[in-house]
């Protein structure tokens, strides 16, 4: 066995130290011992199956770190940077995810039920197959986001329609209004939106009018939950 450091991803100071026979014991230690993590170095860290339900880890730095299957139920990982972390079928219920970063991240078949994912950057991450249930997207970035197989049910603050002539449209809420989506196209404001599919060149009228109609759609649902913000 050897020791086992966690260290702060900006000042190196120490937040938890155990000898044991892995990173994955001596953080799950941690958790359980309710230190506080915020701010943890734990970048690359294979963190597989590890049980860290209700762990503090505001502000840690887990990029490309391996959860695949961990459980992370009621989590503070606010403004995590979580860029290109594998996240496959982890448990991610109600876990505050406010102001992370997820570019490029795996979240394949996560259960994300309830989570708050306000202002998240979420950046062609992976989410097929993903649980969103009940979960907050306002302000959340989806550029390069596939939605085939999410689960959006009782999601607030985003809104989806479609597919209009192919295209499944979605839009969230954001400070300077809605962000509309059309697959990974986007994101634009309802402006540009209107902008861009302007029907001036013929050959592309109806395909245009289509999506018009879906813009028309996003902004309609946007103002019937406005009381949901």
């Amino acid at each position: 066995m050897e020791t086992f450091k966690i260290l702060h991803r900006t000042t190196g100071e120490l937040l938890f130290e155990l000898r044991c026979t892995s990173l994955k014991v001596a953080l799950k230690a941690a958790v359980k011992a309710h230190t506080n993590l915020q701010g943890a170095d734990l970048q690359e860290a294979d963190l597989q199956g590890a049980y860290l339900g209700g762990a503090n880890l505001q502000g840690a730095n887990l990029q490309e770190a391996t959860l695949q299957g961990a459980y992370l139920e009621r989590a503070n990982l606010q403004e995590v940077n979580l860029f290109g972390a594998f996240l496959q079928r982890t448990s991610l219920e109600e876990v505050n995810l406010q102001g992370a970063n997820l570019f490029r991240a795996s979240l394949l078949c996560a259960d994300l039920q309830g989570a708050n994912l306000r202002e998240t950057n979420l950046e062609e991450t992976i989410l097929q197959g993903s649980y969103l249930q009940g979960s907050d997207l306002w302000g959340a970035k989806f550029l390069g986001v596939n939605f085939l197989g999410v689960d959006l049910s009782d999601a607030k603050n985003i809104f989806t329609v479609g597919p209009c002539d192919g295209y499944v449209m979605f839009a969230n809420r954001h400070h300077n209004g809605i962000h509309i989506y059309a697959d990974c196209r986007g994101p634009f404001t309802e402006a540009e939106a209107r902008a861009h599919w302007n029907g001036r060149q013929s050959e592309r009228a109806r395909h245009d009018a289509l999506m018009i109609a879906g813009v028309d759609a996003l902004v309609t649902l946007a103002k019937i939950h406005e009381q949901d913000k």
